[in-house]
């Protein structure tokens, strides 16, 4: 579903907003950690805003994004359409995700020399 979620999500806001935004998943934090630095920065080149979507716990994404989105607590437990509504996991709530911080991070670099 995150997919799909920021497929939808970047269709709404190229169509809104006239913003480009590019789709990358990364479903495996080790293996993308052994690629090249070079290949990295092709993927998730630094200066350019980054928000990962995530439906589980966010831990970890803060070394490859500036911000994430999705659930950082335990405890929720419901039919997971449920779930969604509450967390906002719909289109209009991955677009007003990025915070204004984000113009100033995306100054740092995020992937480790």
């Amino acid at each position: 579903m995150p997919v799909a979620l920021c497929v939808e999500t970047a269709a709404y806001l190229f169509a809104k907003h006239g913003l480009v935004v590019r789709i990358v998943s990364l479903p495996c934090f080790d293996v993308f950690d052994r690629q090249p630095r070079d290949y990295k920065l092709q993927v998730l080149p630094d200066g350019i805003p980054s928000l990962s979507v995530e439906v589980l716990a966010t831990n970890g994404w803060e070394r490859y994004t500036h911000e994430q989105f999705g659930l950082d607590r335990f405890g929720a437990s419901a039919p997971y359409k449920d779930l969604y509504k509450k967390f906002d996991f719909a289109v209009q709530g991955v677009a007003a995700a990025p915070s204004t911080h984000t113009q100033i991070q995306t100054s740092l670099p995020r992937l480790a020399e």
